[in-house]
This record gives C-alpha cells, sequence and structure tokens, in this order.
C-alpha cells in the first residue's frame, strides 16, 4: 500500500511541472466530488435535506435540466479556455526560436 501511494505522490510531484497541471486539478476535484455526493446519498442526505431546507430540492425536471446545462457548459468553456492557452503557448515557442532548435527539444511526456 505504501508502494502505491508513493506512486501517486511521485505522479502528483511530476504534474506539477506540466502544462495540464490545472487541467488534472479540476478533473481530480470533479472525481473526488462525485464519489463525496454518492457517499452522502446512500447515508440520506436527501431526506435530511427535505425536512431541514426544503427550498434546496429541486422538485422540477425543467429546472434540474438547466442546472445541469450550466455545469456542463461551464466544463466545455474550461476546457476550450484550457486547449487555447496550450495553443498560444505552443505558437510563442515556435516563434521565439528557430526550426532547428525546436527539431532538438524533446516532447513532453504526458
Amino acid at each position: 500500500m505504501k508502494h502505491f501511494f508513493n506512486r501517486i505522490y511521485i505522479l502528483l510531484s511530476n504534474l506539477q511541472s506540466k502544462i495540464a497541471f490545472y487541467p488534472s486539478l479540476f478533473a481530480i476535484f470533479g472525481f473526488l466530488t462525485a464519489f463525496l455526493l454518492i457517499y452522502l446519498e446512500n447515508q440520506g442526505i436527501s431526506e435530511y435535506l427535505i425536512k431541514k431546507a426544503p427550498m434546496l430540492m429541486v422538485n422540477d425536471g425543467s429546472t434540474a435540466l438547466s442546472i445541469l446545462t450550466a455545469c456542463i457548459t461551464g466544463l466545455i468553456s474550461m476546457m476550450v479556455f484550457s486547449f487555447s492557452m496550450v495553443m498560444v503557448l505552443l505558437n510563442q515557442a515556435a516563434s521565439n526560436y528557430s526550426p532547428s532548435l525546436l527539431r532538438k527539444m524533446p516532447l513532453p511526456r504526458w
């Protein structure tokens, strides 16, 4: 088990210096949030919220669809922004260095 956590620590420390650091953080955060919400639902948080704070519950399907649409739109916007930033960085690197130097640069390992 110690070997597993050691490998994860090495992976995260290597990822910190890469261009995919922030998108990876968002993905890990979303993954952990999904597991947290599944756990809370299995513990019966829906019944608790209905009793204590009924205004937080969504009863209409169209309202739930609107919330889901807003979340997905935000994710797509984040992916487009990340992709455009990568393209800007690659364009700047290509314009600042000569073609012979670019051929000698090592490719990033994702």
